[in-house]
């Protein structure tokens, strides 16, 4: 008889802990999982900062090259007839206004991934 209970006792404790096993293997595939998506989720956020950041390089590539048109055509003032330059200051003027507000907004679009 006491074998019989010991014999039984044992058996419960085995199944008890094979139990407990399996709801530890489930936990730890739930976190993993987790773990798993927020890495997804981390990578597409940092794909996209990537892409924003590329579009203010390229916006301060435009600043810059308005800058350089608007600097040579008020150059343009020492050699020919200001009169006829008035426009194309203005022109490059808009430009350059223009670059700028893309590259405010570039940055701004950074700063809302942040």
């Amino acid at each position: 008889m006491k074998i019989s209970v010991l014999f039984l006792t044992v058996c419960v404790l085995f199944l008890l802990s094979g139990c407990a096993d399996s709801e530890y293997q489930q936990r730890i595939a739930d976190l993993e999982s987790e773990y798993q998506q927020r890495i997804a989720d981390l990578e597409i956020r940092l794909e996209s900062i990537r892409s924003e950041f590329n579009d203010v390089k390229d916006a301060l590539v435009d600043v810059q090259s308005a800058l350089e048109s608007l600097k040579s055509v008020v150059d343009d003032f020492r050699y020919e007839n200001w009169q006829d330059n008035v426009p194309d200051v203005e022109d490059a003027t808009s430009n350059l206004e223009s670059a700028l507000d893309n590259f405010e907004m570039a940055i701004n679009d950074v700063d809302s991934e942040l």
